[in-house]
């Protein structure tokens, strides 16, 4: 008896140890190859040892990095090559991940076919020739054709058959009122709605990474459209909901709130009260939002470092790494381009985000 009871237990050891491979396994091509790249970003050390530095010397300092050999002096062709190598990066990864991850990390990728789709809107609205970023879900002739979209008829016909066209339609009438920015709002507001509720789907790590970036762009809504003097009933309409970390009744108070000091005040109760605590009076002398949505992104980060390692065999490295990777590319973007305007070191550096 005692020898079939331990047969058995030690038959059901091994279903789990042969189930848990079989959803770890898969992850660990991608995530070795993602680990290995990672070694090669420019963290905050190294990002304000470059901030000491001239053009020159920060050419030289990029070798063995992502970004070595770009064509700097040029700006618009240094953004697009940065652009295209951080694509190629997110394209390795589609193909790498497994296929029950990869919908969803595809879905992560879609912001910037709705970075290109409001492009469009923008080249309509003001005659200028559009300015698309390369997409890893889009090719270039798709681009291509997207550049051909002389009206706004013309750009529902596109995107036929997809969610965004019923979007823009449904918005036409409130745009006609309310001008572009309101079209943006509904584009994001839908875009996250969708990423939120796949999020929550996925393993606490995934959903605790998309879930912080949820309350940053509920808060940013909230607080720039505040300060802008949208009246509530409207702001409420473009917020994203279940929030995760900020209670959905909380959420509607900040809205109704007086004004944008009251709101941040009531933010004291929520793991983001001692960041709005310590920067509401830069907020009060500047006017600007800046600093708190700067701290708050560099929470995302650290939290994106920290899953990157902790939770290795599952889809939280490839987001993570997404995460931390945009952010490098732009504190290089920030860099580079006030480098050639002339500022000092210091102040790139404030406007950089930094993981630790």
């Amino acid at each position: 008896m005692i020898f079939l009871l331990i047969l058995l237990l030690l038959g059901a050891l091994f279903a789990l140890v042969f189930i848990d491979a079989r959803r770890t396994l898969p992850y660990i091509y991608c995530n070795a190859m993602i680990s290995t790249w990672e070694g090669k970003m420019l963290d905050s050390k190294k990002m304000a040892e470059l901030s000491e530095l001239n053009l020159d010397g920060i050419a030289s300092a990029l070798v063995g990095t992502d970004f070595e050999g770009l064509p700097l002096g040029d700006v618009e062709r240094m953004e697009e090559e940065m652009r295209e190598r951080c694509v190629a990066k997110y394209r390795e990864i589609i193909v790498n991940l497994p296929k029950k991850s990869r919908k969803f990390f595809e879905l992560l990728l879609e912001r910037f076919d709705v970075y290109n789709i409001k492009t469009v809107l923008v080249s309509l609205h003001t005659g200028q020739v559009p300015r698309f970023i390369s997409s890893p879900l889009s090719g270039k002739e798709r681009l291509q054709l997207l550049a051909q979209v002389k009206d706004l008829e013309t750009l529902l016909d596109f995107l036929r058959g997809t969610e965004y066209a019923t979007v823009l339609q449904e918005s036409l009438e409130e745009y006609k009122r309310r001008g572009l920015p309101y079209l943006f709002w509904k584009l994001d507001s839908f875009y996250y709605q969708r990423l939120w509720t796949e999020a929550r789907k996925q393993r606490r790590s995934v959903k605790e990474l998309v879930g912080v970036e949820i309350d940053i762009v509920n808060l940013k809504v909230i607080l720039r459209l505040k300060k802008e003097g949208i009246p509530p009933d409207e702001i409420k309409r473009l917020l994203i909901k279940p929030s995760y970390l900020i209670p959905n009744p909380l959420l509607d108070q900040m809205v109704d709130a007086g004004d944008l000091f009251s709101a941040l005040q009531l933010l004291s109760n929520t793991p983001y009260g001692e960041v709005a605590s310590r920067v509401s009076h830069q907020i009060q002398t500047t006017g600007s939002l800046l600093p708190l949505e700067k701290e708050m992104e560099e929470g995302l980060l650290r939290l994106c470092k920290w899953y990157s390692s902790s939770d290795f065999f599952s889809l939280a490295p490839a987001v993570s790494y997404f995460y931390r990777k945009e952010a490098e590319l732009r504190n290089l973007r920030v860099l580079l381009r006030f480098k050639m305007e002339g500022l000092q070191p210091a102040e790139c550096r404030e406007l950089m985000l930094h993981e630790v």
